[in-house]
């Protein structure tokens, strides 16, 4: 009987820690864009340079949208070292923008956040409109009437997160073969023996904030 009731006490306590897993890693956004309105960006530019705009972060790409007379303008993030929305600053990583978690000594940890295209089409083919229609082969990602395709759940986007690191201004996958590129040999120790605690993930960004020392 004692067995029984410690199996089922330890499944019980299984499903509601994947359950709560689940329920973190799903995230979804209301707009296609990180913030609700266009609002002031400070931006950093190569060579010292500076700028100011209204501006958001586009979901689908994690790219920079701007307004110019009040029409939406996509833009080049070739010379872009950094766009900071108040305390929300994001640094170029690739040809898309990341969300900063953490510094240290000009090295960073990102957060690069883009709409899970894949979930996207699934919702739709349930009927569950997102208000967006997604044309990859025409490279198209534009905006729909719900109403009037029949659909009455509130648009929503669900999302997916990737972890990155910046070091020298070059970016890269937070995963552990990626990772050992980049390690000091002077912490190869350590970072084995990090790699043994079982709590630790690359999945999550207070971990990962742990191994900027290791750069």
């Amino acid at each position: 009987m004692t067995k029984r009731f410690l199996l089922a006490a330890a499944v019980a306590l299984y499903t509601v820690a994947l359950m709560a897993q689940q329920s973190q890693e799903e995230k979804f956004s209301r707009t296609p864009f990180a913030f609700e309105d266009f609002r002031d960006a400070n931006i950093k530019f190569a060579f010292g340079r500076k700028g100011t705009a209204k501006a958001n972060i586009f979901l689908r790409d994690a790219s920079l949208i701007f307004l110019k007379d009040s029409v939406k303008m996509k833009a080049d993030l070739m010379s872009v070292v950094e766009v900071a929305f108040g305390d929300t600053v994001y640094r170029k990583t690739g040809d898309r923008l990341g969300r900063m978690i953490a510094e240290k000594d000009g090295r960073y940890l990102v957060e690069v956040t883009t709409i899970d295209i894949e979930a996207m089409r699934e919702a739709e083919r349930r009927n569950e409109n997102t208000g967006f229609l997604d044309l990859p082969e025409f490279n198209l990602f534009i905006e729909t009437n719900a109403e009037y395709f029949g659909n009455t759940k509130e648009p929503k986007f669900p999302l997916k997160s990737t972890y990155y690191f910046i070091k020298d201004g070059q970016p890269f996958k937070a995963a552990e073969h990626e990772f050992k590129k980049h390690l000091r040999s002077d912490k190869k120790h350590d970072f084995k023996e990090l790699m043994k605690d079982r709590y630790w993930s690359w999945k999550d960004a207070k971990s990962l904030t742990v191994l900027l020392d290791y750069l």
